[in-house]
């Protein structure tokens, strides 16, 4: 399995005969060859590695995922906050992936530690070491819900934190100062205002 979860030809070869073989009993005769890559990206994503998140986290362009139930998730995208057309079947399949992302980093999140928090398994990947946090009832009071805080796989420069209007040259200048004098720097803020980034840019 673990094999399988970092090899995607070996997740195919494994599934290949089961999805064949259910595409007959369906259908009577072999798919056509769009629909069954469809149906073997669906399967392999959801056996072996995130399920519907997986065509998130290879987004690099999102910044976070928040499933907050089935039917409700949502990315954040440049800063802003919007839902998406992904879908869970059910809160148990929420719970699969729940359970694939914790025992991935040697943790556990059932009724005795209903809220989790691990980093993200996926070597060679930009998401990789990816902060996420779980939760389950009684912790959560609905749903379970999953929440992936994804780093950029590049640190901004000033320059350009400077163009996107993050900060002005006066305050690029000042905490370049602070850098060079090799002063004590202190960062804060609320979660998604941009901590890692300018800690980034700083180094």
């Amino acid at each position: 399995g673990d094999n399988s979860q970092n090899n995607p030809q070996s997740a195919m070869k494994l599934a290949q005969p089961a999805l064949e073989m259910a595409a007959r009993s369906l259908i009577g005769k072999p798919l056509p060859t769009d629909a069954y890559n469809v149906l073997a990206n669906f399967v392999i994503r959801d056996i072996f590695y995130l399920g519907p998140l997986e065509e998130l986290l290879s987004d690099n362009t999102i910044t976070e995922i928040m499933v907050n139930a089935p039917d409700d998730v949502r990315i954040e995208r440049n800063g802003k906050i919007v839902n998406v057309n992904v879908h869970f079947f059910n809160d148990e399949h929420i719970r699969r992936v729940i359970e694939r992302l914790v025992t991935n980093d040697n943790r556990r999140c059932d009724e005795a530690v209903p809220m989790q928090n691990c980093i993200l398994q996926r070597p060679g990947s930009s998401c990789h070491g990816s902060r996420v946090n779980v939760t389950i009832p009684p912790a959560s009071i609905d749903h379970p819900t999953i929440t992936i805080r994804k780093f950029r796989d590049d640190a901004m420069t000033p320059d350009e934190l400077i163009a996107n209007g993050s900060m002005d040259e006066k305050t690029a200048q000042f905490l370049e100062a602070l850098v060079l004098g090799r002063m004590n720097i202190m960062i804060i803020g609320g979660t998604g205002s941009g901590k890692t980034t300018m800690l980034n840019t700083c180094s």
